[in-house]
């Protein structure tokens, strides 16, 4: 028998199989979930019934608990009565007391304890005497019974004698007649032993319940197995205690503070009540195996499995015989299906067999197969059809199935391999090229049954005469009726000749751009800005440097017109007149870009010149940007410097004249006393001295300017006096400021005095200028290791970060307007040459409208420096 007719004789048995399995699964099921509905509502009956055993097992014991303690308290309160002042004072008559109260002796198994006022104790039964006179006014129970006046009981605490077994503690304060502490009476229980407390921890709650007494601080109290005394709760019963702490008992009839847990004790889960003892604050927990309250529940859910399983046996069985009988005219119908298909004609005489409807689907199935015969002829036509119309393709095309065999292929595709299309179905690509090749096919074949849809991609391929061709591999998964992938198709394009183009073209514009790199490398290594255009003034290059100066991005100006380098609609403009130039060649113009915080421009000079082609057509201009804002600056800078020295050399020069007028025209004037004349003569003096040191700073300056050190005349110098001597001098001139020293140590230094007395001249005068409003003006002498450190104060105008930057430099002044406080912008940087001709150091720090600061380090030197002198 072949593959399809055992197949189709095996179709009977599995359909009756699957018949019976289905409709026994879905009794099961059914009768499984009432079942398990059933189970479920009495183990949830069960388990409240359960809880409300457990809740007044709870409420009975507490009560129990409560009389107990009640009982405890009055006994050690009845001792308490009995203490008198002269047993606080002779310690053998209060052991003698407490040796006599055997009722108490009773309840507390582990000793009464008289404790004086201050917490240690004075008595003790049974007599211990390493406890007594020790401090006890650390534990809780002594601090509270102090406080509160009242019995206390204590959580259970390890004690201090030499076992240290755990205990509980009850305090009673004893007080006189006007309410003063006189003792403090202690009763201790042994948690281990058999007093009312031990007595609960051998009690069974049903079969194998226990109960758990919890205090305050979560430990436990009482415990069947004495060593989890004082362990914490938490960590035998996880989370049995958390908040919320579970569900209110529905059950619990009167109580709303009694609370219900499931847990596992030592590996056991057990079900648990409990409720907090009002008086004590500590918890009564209940608690029993979950095993012994459902165990007659598992044992029913056991039987009824096994109920289940014999039902699912029986309903097999009967389903199985219900379905032979359904399933036997079927089985017949099948068997004459298959002698049709070996043989068509035999299907004719089928009969009905006593079953009229098998009769009809014999017929329907006859239709049908003479129906898939035409079909299967038309299919035969179009496949030949198809395989005619792609022979005529002239490019090569393949086809394969899901398991990447090739089914078949065009003429065009047998010549290029020299395979024919029989030689080639049910080959796989390493079947028909070199491995190396076959391995990139399969790879590509995989990627694309893997991603689905189309694959383009450059390999090599090996023709029939053995030659290897560059080409684009097309392939594309194509789906059978259902959508589903059936196989792929593809084609190739030869691209031999045009990769040998693309390599020349490679070649050429390699060659290109090293060309071109050169050039930026040129203009990239240039010290100016370059700006290369083309013949519509549109940039082509552009080097960094330009870029930087113009606060342009290369992306932005590249093969854009040239007045797109400057920002703004004037310096465009500029840009347009620029261009507008009738020469090339000689066009040159300055543009003026404004600096934000700067009272000076950035000036730009460009300068252009034509690039011109072999044949002396024009290609282009290439511009040179230079930033000459700093020579254009020290030219006005100069200018500034001329006229304000001219001022500043006039205004004596005419005052010096005009005294001299005065004194040697006395005909014209009137006679003068000597008095006047000797006034005359000082003013004349001190503008001529100013003339003079003015003209000692333009020597400085030229000496600066120069290269040249600052000649000095080197002595011991006493900076403090100097210091000093031009603050009194300002103080004298200047009655709206105020001036503030302070001055660590007189030491004398090697310096020239003269050039130091123009330092802080120069500086001092300026923290004056320039606090206009007045102001404190604070200077500070100080030696620190080897060095003299300076600093000078004032409350003036300050600088902004531009000035502040420009300080030192020649000719500079902060304000160079008609207004402007007078100088010559020469003093800073003078004092800064002399400061470092000293070896030291100067530092200025100012914030505008806040005033200035002016830091001066100096050496300190016993012998005479080798700086420059005169």
């Amino acid at each position: 028998m072949n593959r399809r007719g055992r197949i189709v004789a095996l179709m009977p048995y599995h359909l009756k199989t699957r018949i019976a399995v289905s409709v026994s699964a879905l009794i099961i099921g059914l009768l499984a979930i009432i079942g398990w509905v059933a189970m479920s509502y009495f183990e949830k009956e069960l388990e409240a019934v359960a809880f409300v055993h457990l809740g007044d097992l709870v409420e009975l014991s507490i009560e129990e608990v409560e009389e107990e303690f009640d009982i405890a308290c009055k006994a050690l309160i009845s001792v308490g009565e009995k203490v008198k002042p002269e047993h606080m004072a002779y310690p053998a008559r209060a052991n003698a007391l407490l040796s006599s109260q055997t009722t108490a002796h009773l309840v507390f198994d582990n000793g009464l304890y008289l404790y004086d006022p201050r917490g240690t104790i004075i008595a003790s039964f049974p007599w211990q005497e390493e406890l007594i006179g020790q401090d006890f006014s650390d534990r809780e129970y002594f601090r509270a019974a102090v406080k509160s006046r009242q019995p206390f009981v204590s959580d259970a605490i390890r004690s201090r004698q030499n076992d240290q077994q755990p205990v509980l503690v009850i305090s009673e304060p004893i007080l006189n007649a006007t309410g003063e502490l006189v003792a403090v009476l202690g009763g201790s229980l042994d948690l281990r032993g058999e007093n009312f407390i031990g007595r609960m921890r051998s009690e069974v709650v049903g079969e194998k319940g226990e109960y758990l007494l919890v205090d305050r601080q979560g430990d436990v109290v009482i415990h069947r197995n004495r060593q989890q005394i004082l362990q914490p709760v938490e960590r035998m019963l996880p989370g049995a205690f958390a908040e919320p702490s579970g569900t209110r008992n529905p059950s619990a009839p009167s109580d709303p503070e009694l609370k219900h847990f499931h847990s596992r004790l030592g590996g056991e889960e057990v079900l648990g009540v409990y409720r907090t003892i009002p008086d004590l604050g500590w918890k009564l927990v209940v608690l029993t195996p979950t095993q012994v309250i459902f165990g007659a529940v598992h044992e029913a859910r056991n039987f009824l499995v096994g109920v289940l399983a014999l039902l699912a046996l029986l309903t097999i069985f009967s389903v199985r015989l219900l379905t032979n009988r359904l399933t036997s005219p079927l089985v017949a119908l099948a068997k004459k299906v298959r002698v049709h298909l070996d043989n068509p004609q035999v299907f004719n005489q089928l009969p009905a067999e006593g079953f009229e409807e098998l009769g009809e689907l014999a017929e329907s199935i006859q239709g049908l197969m003479s129906n898939v015969a035409r079909n299967s002829q038309m299919l035969n036509d179009q496949l030949t059809f198809l395989q005619n119309l792609i022979d005529t393709i002239p490019g090569p095309i393949f086809y394969k199935d899901a398991e990447l065999r090739y089914i078949g292929c065009n003429r065009a595709f047998e010549g290029y391999i020299g395979k024919s299309r029989e030689e080639l179905v049910g080959k796989t690509t390493f079947d028909i090229a070199p491995p190396e090749l076959a391995e990139v096919y399969h790879k590509a074949d995989l990627e694309l049954w893997e991603q689905r849809g189309e694959q383009i991609y450059e390999a090599r391929v090996q023709y029939a005469d053995d030659s290897i061709h560059d080409v684009i591999f097309f392939k594309k998964i194509y789906a059978d009726s259902a959508g589903n992938p059936a196989g792929m198709i593809g084609t190739f394009l030869d691209i031999t000749d045009r990769k040998k183009s693309e390599q020349e073209l490679v070649q050429a514009l390699a060659e290109a751009e090293a060309a071109r790199e050169q050039v930026d490398n040129i203009l990239s290594s240039a010290a100016d800005g370059v700006v290369v255009t083309n013949r519509r003034n549109r940039v082509t290059h552009i080097n960094q440097i330009a870029l930087d100066m113009l606060g342009v991005e290369r992306e932005g100006v590249l093969n854009r017109p040239f007045t797109r380098l400057f920002q703004g609609a004037e310096l465009r403009r500029q840009a347009k007149k620029f261009l507008a130039l009738s020469d090339p060649d000689s066009r040159q113009y300055d543009f003026s870009l404004l600096q934000p915080g700067r009272s000076y421009p950035k000036v730009i000079q460009a300068i252009s010149s034509t690039l011109q082609a072999k044949n002396g057509e024009r290609t282009g201009v290439v511009t040179l940007l230079r930033d000459v804002s700093r020579i254009r600056e020290l030219d006005q800078i100069k200018s500034e410097f001329i006229s304000t020295a001219a001022h500043e050399m006039r205004t004596p020069m005419s005052i010096i004249l005009g005294y001299c007028e005065i004194l040697m025209n006395s005909e014209e004037y009137g006679e003068f006393n000597k008095a006047q004349q000797k006034e005359f003569l000082a003013e004349v003096y001190r503008k001529s001295e100013a003339l003079s040191r003015l003209v000692d700073d333009l020597f400085d300056v030229s000496r600066i300017e120069a290269g040249l050190p600052l000649p000095l005349q080197l002595g011991h110098c006493d900076l403090a006096g100097i210091v000093t001597e031009v603050v009194r001098h300002y103080e004298a001139h200047s009655p709206n400021h105020l001036f503030k020293m302070s001055l660590t140590g007189h030491e004398e230094f090697w310096a020239d005095c003269n050039k130091m007395n123009q330092v802080f001249d120069n500086l001092i005068s300026n923290a004056v200028k320039y606090s206009p409003d007045g102001g404190t003006i604070f200077v500070e002498i100080a030696p620190c290791d080897s060095r003299l450190n300076v600093r000078i104060v004032d409350q003036g105008i300050g600088m902004s970060g531009e000035q502040l930057e420009r300080v030192f430099d020649k000719f500079y002044r902060v304000d160079s307007t008609d207004t402007a406080i007078g100088g010559l912008g020469m003093g800073m940087s003078i004092v800064k040459a002399i400061i470092e001709a000293h070896g030291g150091r100067i530092r200025v720090e100012s914030v505008l409208g806040q005033g200035t600061s002016v830091d001066i380090s100096l050496p300190l030197t016993e012998e005479a420096p080798s700086f420059p002198t005169s």
